[in-house]
């Protein structure tokens, strides 16, 4: 991609210098989600999208000195993109040896629309007056018509429905189910900017927008990236890993460049470790409602190998998040100081008390007012049968009642906020158990049938599975499973990376036999976790060099 190398080099330097931002506290800006763009990233977008229009070779010029395009901010904030944009053209102009005007470019060929009032008179005077701010809410404007816009640019508000519930209900249930983007889940509002922003473009027209990469493996967002994927709108993708573009909100930011036109190729960058990787990927590799494997150059070479080695996780086991308390600090019990009956008391595994190899602790213990069938202990019941637990979870009732604004307030004010897979997680059977977020593979064999906590998973093997939970487990700690995620899925700070369902199930395993025999035997007999390293390398039979190369990329 043109210019993406002087874009690295640049966000090197600093990745966080942004504009005058509109005058916005920010608490506001937060739950609008609204945070803007650094002038680099600014640049970037405006100067590509503009790239690949002007390529066309179509653009006319009037007399005036204005190209005859129609472009588009349709969540302007401060106007910043189009401050840019105007710059752009008159350069382009001028190179075109017209005598460009950036009055007459604001005037003929800028569209900003801006919901918000306040932003909206910030972005009117940074367009010096001379552009048109329209306040309203572009998703549902009549403003716009579809098929009529050039260029579509900005950075839209990242806002989870639930939330976007809490500041406009009515804006949430118009939108949902109005796009694919809207139609599953807790979905985001980006998103819904994103599909109906290629809605608006013409024939030959192009789309440059910020957005969070969590969309391209996120459940909720499956049905956008199988609208868009089938059209074959994407043009090129940018993924800055977890390099924190935004000095005033943690987000995973990634750049998505589409258009009206198919393309059957898909260009993509990655940043990792402060380089890039580039590539490309067919369009036909990105079907269906799967998270989109991106993978590209040397990573994309390991991932094709240990493919062909093995099958997909989730067709030899059952993969489920633990349950969720909502008030762990209430549930988990840290230590036997607290008199609660001891049947109510379960072994528990969180995310953190998962370690390489490792087992199940013996405390804490998880405060469980469920019965065997998953069903909430009656009050009656925990009064007179279970009194101390009675008695603590009365201690608490004001802050297990003030949890999600006070849907639990009540009799049964003592259940969990997410009782999910509570007969799978307690059942005899062993299971193997992996935090949801890691700095690389680490699992556990537990079979002494431990509740586990949402920050965490539990994965149980099917009974024609070919392999024991041992090898399971030694597969999971081994440095394949980290190169793995590294590939396959988003990068958090810190270097950590998520083991949740959408990679776990990708994860291949190698084929029942001698080396997969050996690996659980290896974890049984207690192996150093270098040997057992060892032993899955071999048995995904990867070349030392390739092996190496993809963990030391980490």
């Amino acid at each position: 991609m043109p210019g993406l190398n002087a874009l690295s080099r640049g966000l090197a330097r600093d990745g966080r210098e942004l504009g005058p931002d509109a005058a916005q506290p920010h608490s506001t800006r937060r739950a609008q989600g609204a945070f803007f763009t650094p002038q680099r990233l600014v640049s970037f977008v405006v100067r590509h999208a503009v790239d690949l229009r002007m390529a066309r070779g179509d653009v006319k010029w009037h007399e005036d000195g204005y190209p005859l395009l129609r472009i588009l901010d349709p969540a302007a904030g401060d106007g910043r993109f189009l401050v840019e944009t105007t710059r752009e053209l008159v350069r382009r102009g001028q190179e075109l040896g017209h005598s460009t005007c950036a009055r007459e470019i604001r005037k003929h060929c800028l569209i900003a629309i801006e919901r918000d009032a306040t932003y909206a008179a910030v972005a009117s005077e940074n367009l010096e007056g001379q552009a048109t701010v329209h306040c309203t809410e572009a998703l549902f404007s009549e403003l716009v018509a579809d098929g009529s816009i050039d260029i579509v640019l900005g950075n839209p508000p990242y806002l989870r429905s639930i939330a976007l519930g809490r500041v406009d209900e009515v804006l949430r249930t118009r939108l949902r189910g109005r796009y694919s983007a809207t139609s599953y889940g807790e979905w985001d509002l980006y998103a819904a900017f994103l599909e109906q922003g290629i809605e608006w473009l013409s024939s030959g027209g192009i789309l440059g927008m910020v957005v969070p990469s969590r969309w391209w493996t996120a459940k909720w967002a499956g049905p956008l990236r199988e609208t868009l994927a089938s059209r074959g709108a994407l043009s090129a993708l940018v993924d800055f890993g977890d390099h924190q573009v935004f000095s005033d909100a943690t987000v995973y930011t990634s750049l998505c460049f589409a258009g009206a036109q198919i393309c059957e190729e898909v260009q993509v960058a990655r940043l990792a470790e402060g380089a890039w990787e580039l590539g490309q990927v067919m369009r036909e590799d990105l079907q269906g409602r799967e998270p989109w494997d991106l993978a590209v150059g040397a990573s994309r070479e390991i991932v094709q190998h240990l493919r062909k080695r093995g099958r997909p996780l989730g067709e030899l086991a059952h993969i489920a998040k633990g349950t969720g308390t909502n008030a762990d600090s209430v549930f988990v019990i840290e230590s036997p100081a607290r008199e609660i009956e001891s049947e109510l008391l379960h072994s528990v595994l969180r995310g953190r008390d998962v370690s390489p190899l490792g087992g199940v602790p013996e405390w804490p213990r998880l405060l469980l007012p469920y019965d065997s069938e998953g069903l909430l202990i009656a009050p009656e019941v925990m009064r007179d049968r279970y009194p101390k637990a009675h008695c603590y979870l009365l201690e608490h009732r004001e802050h297990l009642e003030a949890r999600e604004r006070g849907r639990f307030a009540g009799a049964g004010f003592y259940c969990f906020g997410r009782p999910q897979n509570l007969a799978f997680l307690r059942a005899s059977e062993p299971k193997v158990v992996v935090p949801d977020i890691t700095r690389g593979g680490r699992a556990l064999v537990d079979r002494e049938a431990a509740m586990v906590l949402d920050s965490a998973y539990a994965i149980r093997l099917h009974p024609d599975a070919g392999l024991s939970h041992e090898t399971l487990c030694g597969i999971l700690c081994s440095r394949m499973v980290g190169l793995w995620l590294r590939s396959q899925g988003m990068p958090l700070r810190g270097g950590y990376t998520r083991m949740k369902t959408a990679y776990l199930k990708g994860i291949p395993i190698p084929a029942s036999g001698s080396e997969p025999q050996a690996i659980g035997e290896l974890v049984a007999a207690g192996a150093e976790l270098h040997e057992i390293d060892e032993q899955v390398r071999i048995a995904c039979d990867m070349p030392m060099a390739l092996w190496n190369h993809g963990c030391d990329s980490g």
